[in-house]
C-alpha cells in the first residue's frame, strides 16, 4: 500500500511547494505548541480529541464498580457501564444529557469513543497491572449497538443518523441528520472489531460505513467537492462551513481502516482528503490561532472563504494533536 500524502509523506516538489504557502500556519501552530505544552511525544487525552468529554455523563454505581476493580489492581481507564442506571441503557449503552425538552440521547459518535476506549483499555494493560476482561464484552456491545441503529444508505451503504436538531451559525437543521466524522469513527470501531475478531463481517461493515464519505453531497453523500477540492463535511448541511477537526478526524480513520482491511479504495480517498487539507490549511489561519471552520456567503468557493473562530480554546489544541498525527 503505497504511502498516504500526508504533512510528512509529500513529495520533496510538493513540500517545497506547500511550505512556501503556509509558512505562517507552520509557525503559528509552533506558537500554540508552546503555549499548550503539546511535546512532540506528547499523547493524547484518554478521550478522543473530537469527544465531547462527557466524561461526568455516567453512574455512581459505575464509578463505585470502576474504582473497586482499580483497588485490587486492574487497570480500568475506562469506566465501567451498569446496565439500568441512568445514562446507561438496559444493555449498557451511554446516553448523553441533552435536558428536559430533549432528555437523554443516544450519541453515535461517543458510543464510538466509547468503544475505543474499552479496546485501549483491553489491549495497553500497563505492566505490573490486570487486564479486566468484562472490555471485550463491552466493545462487542458497542459494536453490535452501531450496527443495530445504522439505516441502510441509497447505494448499499450505511449510515447512522444523530436525531436531535442541529443548530449551526444561527440556523436550525431538523433531526435526524448524519455526518462524515461519525461514519469516519463508526468505520475504525469496524476495524478493530475486525483485527480483534477477525470476521470479515466487521471489514464489510467498515467499507459500508465510509460509503457515504465517499460520495458527493450531490449525490446523497457526506463530500463537498469542488474543482480539487474534496471536504469531508462534519455537518452536511446545504451550506456546509467545512469544519477543520471534523476533516482531519476523517482522514485520520479512513487511514487507520484503509490499512487494517486492506482497501485500495478507501486509501484513495484519504489521499484525496490529505492533499485537500494541505491546499486548504493556509485558509484557517487567524491571528496568534487557527479558525474552526470556513463559512461561506452563498455561491462563494473555497477561493473566497470567511474563517469561523473556534467556539472554544481547545479546538486549538485539537487542530494540533491532528495535525501531529498527520
Amino acid at each position: 500500500m503505497m504511502p498516504f500524502p500526508t504533512l510528512s509523506r509529500i513529495s520533496a516538489r510538493a513540500r517545497s511547494m506547500m511550505i512556501a504557502r503556509t509558512a505562517c500556519v507552520v509557525i503559528l501552530v509552533a506558537m500554540l505548541l508552546t503555549v499548550f505544552g503539546c511535546s512532540a511525544d506528547s499523547s493524547q487525552s484518554s478521550t478522543d480529541p473530537d469527544s465531547t468529554g462527557s466524561s461526568a455523563e455516567t453512574s455512581r454505581q459505575a464509578e463505585v464498580l470502576t474504582a473497586q476493580l482499580a483497588a485490587t489492581g486492574y487497570h480500568v481507564p475506562a469506566m465501567i457501564p451498569v446496565p439500568g442506571e441512568e445514562p446507561y441503557d438496559a444493555n449498557g449503552i451511554r446516553r448523553w444529557d441533552y435536558g428536559k425538552e430533549l432528555g437523554l440521547q443516544y450519541l453515535p459518535l461517543e458510543i464510538c469513543n466509547d468503544a475505543i476506549q474499552f479496546h485501549k483499555a483491553y489491549h495497553q494493560v500497563p505492566e505490573g497491572k490486570r487486564r479486566f476482561d468484562g472490555y471485550e464484552d463491552e466493545f462487542l456491545r458497542a459494536c453490535g449497538w452501531l450496527l443495530e441503529n445504522a439505516e441502510v444508505w441509497e447505494a448499499g451503504g450505511l449510515l447512522l443518523l444523530n436525531r436531535h436538531d442541529l443548530t449551526r451559525l444561527g440556523n436550525t437543521t431538523p433531526g435526524p441528520w448524519p455526518s462524515a466524522l461519525t461514519q469516519g469513527r463508526t468505520a475504525k470501531v469496524m476495524a478493530l472489531a475486525y483485527e480483534w475478531t477477525k470476521d470479515e463481517r466487521y471489514a464489510e461493515a467498515a467499507r459500508k460505513f465510509l460509503r457515504p464519505v465517499m460520495a458527493d453531497m450531490r449525490q446523497g453523500g457526506l463530500t463537498y467537492t469542488e474543482g480539487s477540492y474534496s471536504w469531508f463535511e462534519e455537518y452536511p448541511v446545504p451550506e456546509p462551513d467545512h469544519v477543520l477537526n471534523g476533516h482531519q478526524s476523517v482522514i485520520l480513520d479512513m487511514m487507520f481502516v484503509a490499512e487494517a482491511i486492506d482497501d485500495a479504495e478507501i486509501e484513495s480517498w484519504a489521499r484525496k482528503g490529505s492533499e485537500s487539507l494541505v491546499r486548504a490549511l493556509p485558509d484557517f489561519e487567524l491571528a496568534e490561532r487557527m479558525a474552526w471552520a470556513l463559512s461561506y456567503e452563498v455561491g462563494s468557493t473555497f477561493a473566497s472563504p470567511q474563517p469561523v473562530v473556534n467556539p472554544a480554546l481547545n479546538y486549538d489544541r485539537i487542530h494540533i494533536l491532528y495535525l501531529k498525527q498527520l
